[in-house]
């Protein structure tokens, strides 16, 4: 027996598979015999998944083994009394709600939904719930909220657990945090993504959450982190932001994965400026390559847009249908009969249409039905090609024998960039099916002038470094940090900054975050945290500029001084010690205003925040003066002489009402609708309205 199955003992059933691969018998006996943070850097197909799991069954061994743990029971995770102690303002824990619970965090509502599916069968004996804000439109309902608060096992998205962890400071939702004894973080590498701030803003606040309560009982069991991901190069700095000893960090190469992947990057001379002739022309290379690798086994095929991934699966479509015509054997094409019938609950005709020859897409604008009876499809063998977005890259268990990535560019903000060799790897990863397969194949079909970026994958190096987005949408969570109050001096804004990845990743590559350097002593000399002091100064700046935060500068001036300010602050500024636009002296304190409050709750950006102020102020310039702003509340009349609402928490009504064409106006400008696109789903229930 392996060190890994001795240390799981009768906990094993609960894992998927009875043969563990290199990777879960080199990292499960630390997992199961310490306590201790771990990150784990392996390739994909190599079993991380299985390492969350292990980490469950440490954290709830005493209720899944036959015999109870007597550790488990001796050791809550915080008393009741203890909870309370900490949050001077949160009431005492109810019975029941101080046992440790396990949270996933994951960057897609489609991998939730399967982990959900999964560890409901897999831990019958233990409660888990998915709060990915599909279920309730606000968490602080009475039900939602018992639901979540009884729950062991809650996943969720990195935008969720912001959106709930913004008030732990509250009673309900303190009780909820201070249980958290497991915090699993998958893909944690998306931190670079766009959307990577929010991950890295929550992870920075379970650090706090972490360090007050250790802070005020340091033998409390506090929150460990496990966090996974596929393409993790600098994997060093993800242990020092999380906190993880050497003896937590496990770093895997290609050759560490269950099947070998043999990977070939494929080029072709684009003579055209336009990419989607190029596109185009390796739409007709598809079937060929189909053809000649897949060995008759599932194949996917990612593309760079949901139209590419349609316009792929069609042309692959009618090539198969010319070469039936050629041998004569039309017949072969013909859909069995359970492939009809599963066929037939497609919503979507074009799709139902492709799903009888064998072929679909899959992308993340189709419904939620139509894209679970794909994958369904897939998995029992009714289709053998899907071509896909990267919906199916990111974690949703479907792996092929055979993965194509036609082109390594795609569309950012209007532009036409290279994939990254991390997104690349990740796609390639899917290559291989564990007990089907001896083998997985990879194929990188780009340009000419391309090929030489993507050919070390070939041996297994996909060495790009992982960076932080943070500073690029910093704005809101400071606002968020503000109105919780962890921030309320510029200080403790600082020291916020510090606690992130961006942190770590300012002193190893500060070039990457737009800061110019004149020779290489200058970046030698570098200091990060006057960069982090001007940064913080900045955040704030604009948060006070559109009336999100006060900036109490008064706090400066010494006490007794009632009735003769200006003569303080002249002395103040005779001795240097009082500057009217500079926030950083340890005395100036910093709350949110209602714009704000309201913001950081109802997770608004702060250019909506902008087009509100604008809006409302502009209907009614008397607000200038009381500071109210966007937070006012706006009396809106319906088109057929109703009225309703623009409701934000105050008693006074804006004297110029707003008309619902003027609420849908406004509401059509905020940046929060700026990436909702039209589902095939909701055409006919927009037809409706």
């Amino acid at each position: 027996m392996s060190a890994a199955s001795e240390c799981l003992g009768c906990l094993a059933s609960y894992l998927p598979h009875t043969k563990l691969t290199r990777v879960q018998e080199s990292v499960i006996p630390t997992i199961m015999q310490s306590d201790i943070n771990i990150v784990v850097a392996a390739p994909t197909g190599s079993g991380k998944t299985a390492l969350l799991e292990a980490a469950m069954l440490r954290l709830f061994k005493g209720r899944l083994s036959p015999k109870p743990s007597e550790s488990e029971a001796a050791i809550p995770l915080l008393a009741a009394e203890d909870a309370a102690a900490i949050v001077s303002d949160a009431p005492s824990l109810p019975r029941g709600l101080d046992r440790r619970k396990a949270v996933y965090i994951c960057p897609m509502k489609a991998l939730a939904f399967e982990k959900f599916t999964q560890w409901q069968e897999r831990f019958p004996l233990l409660k888990v719930t998915m709060e990915t804000g599909d279920q309730e439109s606000v968490w602080a309902t009475s039900t939602t909220a018992l639901n979540v608060s009884d729950a062991d096992i809650i996943i969720t998205t990195p935008e969720r657990w912001d959106g709930i962890t913004r008030r732990w400071k509250e009673g309900v939702v303190w009780e909820l945090v201070a249980s958290v004894a497991l915090l699993m973080l998958d893909e944690v590498h998306t931190v670079s993504e766009e959307r990577g701030a929010v991950l890295e803003a929550v992870v920075s606040r379970m650090k706090a959450i972490k360090l007050s309560i250790v802070s005020r009982r340091p033998n409390s069991n506090t929150t460990r982190f496990v966090a996974i991901s596929g393409t993790l190069p600098n994997v060093e700095d993800f242990a020092e932001w999380l906190q993880v000893p050497p003896a937590g960090v496990f770093t895997f190469t290609s050759a560490d994965r269950p099947l070998p992947l043999t990977l070939h990057v494929v080029s072709y001379a684009s003579t055209s400026n336009n990419p989607f002739a190029f596109d185009r022309f390796l739409s007709f290379k598809l079937f060929g390559l189909v053809r000649r690798f897949s060995e008759g086994r599932p194949t996917l095929v990612f593309c760079a847009s949901r139209s590419e991934a349609i316009n792929s699966a069609r042309r692959i479509i009618e090539d198969l249908r010319d070469l039936a015509v050629r041998e004569g054997c039309e017949q072969r094409l013909r859909a069995s009969d359970g492939a009809e019938h599963m066929a037939s609950l497609a919503n979507d005709k074009q799709l139902r249409s492709m799903l009888l020859l064998g072929i679909a897409y899959h992308h993340a604008a189709m419904t939620m039905s139509d894209r679970n009876l794909v994958e369904r499809m897939f998995k029992e063998h009714y289709i053998s090609v899907i071509c896909t977005t990267t919906t199916l890259a990111l974690g949703v268990n479907l792996p092929a024998h055979l993965v194509i990535v036609k082109g390594t560019t795609f569309f950012k903000n209007g532009n036409r960039e290279d994939l990254p060799l991390s997104e690349v790897a990740q796609m390639s990863g899917r290559a291989g099916r564990p007990g089907l397969d001896t083998h997985g194949i990879a194929l990188v079909l780009t340009t000419d002038d391309k090929a030489h970026l993507y050919q070390p994958l070939q041996h297994g190096d996909s060495s790009t470094c992982v960076e932080s987005r943070l500073h690029q949408n910093m704005v809101e969570h400071v606002n968020a940090e503000v109105a919780l109050p962890t921030i309320h001096n510029f200080s403790l804004g600082v020291e916020w900054i510090k606690t992130t990845f961006l942190w770590i990743r300012l002193q190893r590559c500060p070039r990457h975050y737009g800061i110019l350097f004149r020779t290489k002593e200058e970046e030698l000399k570098f200091d990060r945290e006057k960069f982090a002091v001007e940064l913080m100064h900045r955040m704030l700046g604009e948060l006070e500029s559109h009336g999100c935060i006060t900036v109490r500068r008064d706090s400066l001036l010494p006490p007794g001084c009632d009735g003769h300010e200006n003569d303080a602050r002249s002395q103040l500024r005779e001795s240097g010690d009082f500057n009217e636009n500079v926030m950083g002296h340890a005395r100036c304190t910093v709350e949110c205003t209602h714009v704000g409050r309201a913001m950081a709750r109802r997770y608004i950006q702060l250019k909506t925040v902008e087009v509100l102020n604008k809006e409302v102020l502009g209907q009614n310039p008397q607000y200038h003066d009381r500071g109210e702003g966007a937070s006012q509340e706006g009396k809106v009349v319906t088109t057929n002489g109703e009225s309703g609402t623009l409701y934000d928490g105050k008693e006074k009504k804006a004297s110029k009402a707003f008309t619902l064409a003027d609420v849908l106006r406004i509401l059509s400008s905020c940046s929060e609708f700026g990436d909702i696109r039209l589902r095939q789903g909701d055409r006919k229930h927009l037809n409706e309205l």
